[in-house]
């Protein structure tokens, strides 16, 4: 809900913004009207897109565990080396859970 809300008040402030911009004689005010209008465009595109999120309907499978295995591929040392370092780095990750790695 807060983010429609943050929806409606970007949208009535771009609203503000244009009746300002197309009103207003002052070139400098309609400058920076309508560099708050680009402001506002791009706000309430990255709100559109976080609401999109919003309405996706809950994933049962979310909350499951997942088992991840790392291979190491053809090419080399530095192929070897990939997997033995992500596996270090993911069984160092704070546990949050208290589930820990396989190995």
């Amino acid at each position: 809900m807060e983010a429609y809300r943050r929806l409606q008040k970007t949208r009535e402030e771009l609203a503000g913004a244009h009746q300002l911009r197309d009103t207003e004689t002052d070139d400098e005010m309609r400058q920076m009207a309508q560099a708050e209008i680009e402001r506002l465009v791009a706000d309430e595109a990255t709100l559109l897109d976080e609401l999109k999120v919003l309405l996706l309907p809950r994933d049962p499978a979310d909350d499951g565990n997942v088992i991840v295995e790392i291979r190491a591929g053809a090419g080399g040392e530095e192929a070897r080396s990939s997997p033995a370092s992500c596996s270090a780095c993911t069984s160092r990750m704070p546990d949050a859970t208290s589930t820990r790695p396989r190995s």
